[in-house]
């Protein structure tokens, strides 16, 4: 394979690290630093809509 083909690499390695999920709060293992919803919040269909349910308004004080 060529340099041409081959894919770029990143110029930091992520650290993995337990974090809180900015949906759930739950912890879960983000494999870099810019992971910060976990894979099951993810999966949810209103993540992949964008959606944003009422209780989410309420409980950070909008409406």
């Amino acid at each position: 394979m060529s340099a041409y083909n081959k894919k770029p690499r990143m110029r930091r390695m992520g650290v993995a690290k337990t974090r809180l999920c900015l949906k759930c709060r739950e912890p879960f293992k983000s494999e870099w630093s810019g992971e910060r919803v976990c894979k099951h919040c993810k999966s949810l269909n209103s993540w992949r809509e964008a959606t944003t349910s009422t209780s989410e308004y309420e409980v950070s004080g909008r409406r």
